[in-house]
């Protein structure tokens, strides 16, 4: 693709995590594309220190506001469609939020990657706390506005089949599907520097989140509360973690800001990961079988793509501690043949999830 031919849009830039690792694929793609957008924290996205990146005017906003998104959020529509993207030929969208709706010419090809609809708006309502009647009429007109810009892109491209069917119930629209890109040989280099270490006869169990509400990693702490014996360590930060923190019983161990070596680490000493969320994609489980982590996940979203159930993982069927209990439980006597067959199954399964499948499908896309 020709120099300054290319904008590529993403709503905010200020953390680390799956969505992030994506998009450093995408800088080594494309490295001659122009960045935009809404909020960008160069300290806390030290990973875009390299990229052009254009802002938009809440990033001039005070400190306070700019590290509470929630605030912003009534800003966030003016703010996206205020950039001028008129001089690029392609424009590339990667959202969770809005930045599917900027505005481009007609002969503009744009194309958008759905991480997935807004979930304070469409399928997490009440774990935002965005269904409470006083803020109903402004959430509708969100709504009705999103579902209008979501018509703006020329395709939508969803990460997974649980993102393809919100698409389709909350915007009518459909989308083809590009799963995101999995570095299995990165992943397996770092477990192999790990698994010199052996693992413990009483191994921890892990989690690795953001702690936010839907992550549900409450729920894990509070089944662990019912099993003192059994150790947990979570690892990730976010919003809650003062509240999760001081809930907390003595077997569950925190852990923030550890670097890939050492998560790989941890992975390969669990004794299992445990994803209690209804996921959009999941990117952990692909981590977590790449160094040969067994993963034992909620039987929706994300989950039912990444994770062969019995073979590379168990599911459990209802986001309660008694449920968790039980698989955890079911676990101990199958965790033998499950690691046997996820040595045998991980390289094969995560094939599918290889970022060469990834750079083939978008730079087709991007022509």
């Amino acid at each position: 693709m020709k120099k300054n031919s290319l904008a590529i849009v993403y709503d905010w830039m200020d953390s680390w995590g799956g969505a992030e690792r994506l998009l450093t694929t995408f800088s080594e793609m494309f490295p001659h594309a122009d960045w935009y957008t809404l909020l960008h924290n160069a300290k806390k996205a030290s990973w875009s220190k390299e990229l052009e990146i254009q802002k938009s005017f809440l990033n001039r906003l005070p400190k306070f506001l700019r590290e509470s998104r929630n605030l912003l959020v009534p800003l966030m529509p003016f703010a996206i469609e205020s950039f001028d993207l008129s001089s690029y030929t392609h424009v590339l969208s990667i959202t969770s939020a809005f930045s599917k709706a900027v505005i481009t010419r007609p002969e503009t090809t744009h194309i958008s990657y759905i991480l997935t609809p807004p979930r304070f708006l469409w399928s997490h309502q009440k774990d935002y706390g965005t269904s409470l009647s006083l803020i109903r009429p402004y959430i509708n007109y969100l709504k009705n506005w999103d579902y209008i810009s979501a018509r703006r892109p020329d395709k939508l491209i969803a990460i997974s089949p649980e993102v393809s069917s919100r698409i389709k119930k909350y915007y009518n629209l459909e989308s083809d599907i590009i799963s995101p890109p999995f570095d299995y040989s990165y992943w397996q280099d770092l477990a192999k520097e790990a698994s010199e270490e052996p693992k413990k006869e009483n191994a921890p169990f892990l989690v690795v989140s953001r702690f936010v509400h839907y992550k549900r990693v409450d729920l894990v702490i509070n089944t662990f509360r019912q099993m003192p014996s059994r150790k947990l360590i979570i690892v990730g930060s976010g919003v809650l973690m003062n509240e999760l923190k001081n809930t907390a019983p003595s077997n569950v161990t925190f852990k923030e800001k550890i670097s890939d070596t050492e998560l790989a680490k941890l992975y390969t000493t669990a004794k299992a990961l445990i994803m209690p969320q209804k996921e959009d994609f999941g990117y952990v489980a692909l981590e977590a079988q790449a160094c040969g982590c067994p993963v034992i996940a909620y039987n929706k979203g994300g989950a039912r793509t990444t994770i062969l159930n019995e073979e590379t993982g168990l599911f459990f069927e209802s986001q309660t501690p008694e449920a968790l209990n039980k698989v955890l439980d079911k676990y101990e006597t199958l965790e033998y043949s499950i690691r046997r067959s996820l040595g045998n199954k991980a390289k094969s399964h995560l094939a599918q999830f290889s970022t060469e499948i990834f750079k083939k499908k978008f730079t087709t896309l991007l022509q």
